[in-house]
């Protein structure tokens, strides 16, 4: 059997966390356009599955696993909309995964990374529901949805 609790080694530009979490809802009149997900499956995995069959999937897919919590699991250097990734969280709820974040973390300001996925995903679902300032959203007919973010935050370095 694992341990319950493997924490992520301390390394330089790991994004710290400072604010609790929110999640979005779309606008009171939004109406979704199609009846299907947004995303169905990405890195192997869908949402609601456990930790721990998470955690399995995830090594058998060779993604390098930096530590996990009860109800966190932390990736390094993941491969995920024709990028890399420095960082990587998966958050669970109530013994499922229910939402993820993923980090490129850089010294100086640099949206070119942020315009073009925000371009592959308008080209896949449209333009986005909702905006503000460097922050969009994409509402699915589920409750699903993705946001997408740019914001400076400190790091260890």
């Amino acid at each position: 059997p694992r341990p319950i609790v493997v924490a992520p080694p301390d390394r330089p530009g790991r994004p710290v966390y400072t604010s609790p979490w929110v999640r979005p809802v779309p606008p009171a009149n939004w109406r979704p356009v199609y009846r299907k997900p947004l995303l169905a499956r990405f890195l192997g995995l869908t949402f609601g599955v456990s930790i721990n069959s998470a955690l399995n999937q995830l090594w058998n897919s060779n993604y390098v696993v930096d530590g996990y919590g009860s109800d966190e699991v932390y990736l390094r250097n993941v491969n995920e909309m024709g990028y890399y990734w420095d960082d990587v969280t998966l958050f669970f709820v109530n013994g499922g995964m229910v939402r993820s974040e993923f980090y490129d973390s850089t010294s100086y300001y640099n949206l070119s990374r942020y315009n073009n996925v925000y371009r592959t995903l308008c080209n896949k679902y449209g333009n986005p529901v909702s905006r503000s300032g460097q922050t969009v959203s994409w509402f699915g007919y589920n409750g699903d949805y993705i946001t997408l973010q740019y914001v400076g935050m400190n790091t260890s370095s």
